[in-house]
C-alpha cells in the first residue's frame, strides 16, 4: 500500500511564495536604477550611495508585504531612498568626489545643437561646483532642491515624499535657492 503525503498543502502555498519572490524581484528590478540614481545626486558619494540603494531595497523587499497603498509605490520607495540618504548624511558627513560621472549621464544632459568644447567645459564646471553647493545646504533644503530640479517632482509630490506640508516644500526651495544665491554671489566677488 502507498503511502502519500499532503502535497496539497505544498502545492497551496509553493504559488504564494513564487508570485511573492516575482513581485520582490520585478520591485528590484524596476527600481533599482532609480533608487541607486537618488541616493547619488543626495549622497554625491557613489560607495555611500551603493550601500544606501542596497539597504534600501531590503528594506523594501523585508517590508513589502506591509505596504498599506496609502500612495504608489514608486513614491513609498522614494521616502524610504530619501530617508536612509537622510541618515546616512547625519551619520556622516560625505565628502564631495568628482566621481560623479554617472549624473553626467545622456539621459540627464540637455542637448545642445552645437556644444563647443569650451561650452561644455564650463558647463561641467559649473554643475559640479552647483552640487557642491547643494551638498552643503541642510539637508531639508538639499532635498527639496535635488527633487525639484533634478528629479522634476511637483510640490504634492515632494511633500508626500518629505513628509512635510507643502508649503513647507516652499519654503525649503526658496532658503535653499536663497542660500545657493549667496554661495554663489560669494565666489563670483572671490573671482572678481
Amino acid at each position: 500500500m502507498l503511502f502519500r503525503l499532503p502535497w496539497d498543502t505544498i502545492t497551496v502555498r509553493s504559488p504564494l511564495l513564487t508570485m511573492r519572490t516575482r513581485d520582490q524581484n520585478s520591485v528590484i528590478k524596476q527600481h533599482t536604477p532609480t533608487v541607486y540614481r537618488l541616493a547619488l545626486k543626495l549622497l554625491h558619494n557613489r560607495e555611500d550611495a551603493q550601500e544606501t540603494a542596497q539597504d534600501v531595497l531590503l528594506r523594501v523587499v523585508k517590508s513589502l508585504d506591509q505596504f498599506r497603498g496609502d500612495a504608489e509605490v514608486s513614491t513609498w520607495i522614494h521616502r524610504i531612498t530619501v530617508n536612509a540618504c537622510i541618515d546616512r548624511r547625519r551619520k556622516k558627513e560625505s565628502p564631495v568626489t568628482d566621481d560623479l560621472e554617472e549624473l553626467e549621464s545622456p539621459e540627464m544632459r540637455v542637448a545642445d545643437p552645437d556644444p563647443n568644447p569650451e561650452e561644455l567645459y564650463i558647463r561641467k564646471e559649473t554643475s559640479a561646483r552647483l552640487r557642491g553647493m547643494i551638498a552643503l545646504l541642510p539637508a531639508r533644503e538639499a532635498m527639496a532642491i535635488t527633487l525639484y530640479y533634478f528629479e522634476g517632482f511637483d510640490y504634492a509630490e515632494i511633500a508626500a515624499t518629505l513628509q512635510i506640508p507643502e508649503g513647507s516644500v516652499a519654503t525649503a526651495l526658496a532658503r535653499g535657492r536663497q542660500r545657493l544665491e549667496t554661495c554663489l554671489l560669494k565666489i563670483q566677488m572671490e573671482t572678481d
